[in-house]
């Protein structure tokens, strides 16, 4: 008889990925590797923990939205290990960093100039990017005010505000935000 998967159950993270799951074989192994490939360059050997037919192994140190190639390597113990076949995965993004780097007054104080910054894209492509605003809360969030920069992407952008949607002598609270598909 040869090896067979009969069950893989596969969890993907942000920099991690498991794999539990059932083989049959009706012989003894003496081991199970997972070995992890990223555009064919070599990423290393993750050893699998058996018991009994059930198995299970972590794979931890991984990049953000980056596809890897996968296959087993079972030990007989007594002729050349078995590989199977390479399967892939793609670990998901986490969600970009952005911050306010400054609000300019306009010389009558009607406008204001919010200069932002997505930081860190998370490993993703920044879909959409903007402010939220708030005269309730110190925390808008997106259900709040919203204006978007319609050109998304990383990097630095800027939103104004003038007359048209702040409330005068009023205190707003701004938050930048930004969206990938994580």
């Amino acid at each position: 008889q040869s090896f067979e998967l009969s069950k893989e159950d596969l969890a993907v993270g942000t920099t991690s990925a498991t794999i539990e799951g059932t083989y049959s074989y009706a012989g003894v192994i003496d081991g199970i590797k997972v070995c992890l490939a990223e555009n064919g360059a070599d990423k290393g050997e993750f050893d699998v923990e058996l018991e009994g037919n059930d198995f299970s192994v972590t794979m931890i140190g991984l990049k953000p939205a980056t596809e890897y190639q996968y296959h087993y390597t079972v030990d007989y113990g007594f002729s050349k290990p078995f590989n199977t076949e390479t399967k892939t995965f793609t670990t998901t993004s986490e969600a970009p960093t952005v911050k306010i780097l400054e609000v300019r007054a306009s010389e009558d104080s009607t406008s204001f100039r919010i200069v932002c910054k997505v930081e860190d894209d998370g490993g993703s492509v920044v879909s959409s990017r903007g402010i939220c605003w708030s005269i309730k809360y110190d925390h808008p969030t997106m259900n709040d005010d919203t204006i978007s920069d319609t050109n998304g992407g990383s990097g630095e952008y800027y939103i104004d505000l003038g007359p048209e949607v702040l409330s005068s002598s009023t205190k707003h609270y701004v938050r930048a935000f930004a969206r990938n598909d994580s």
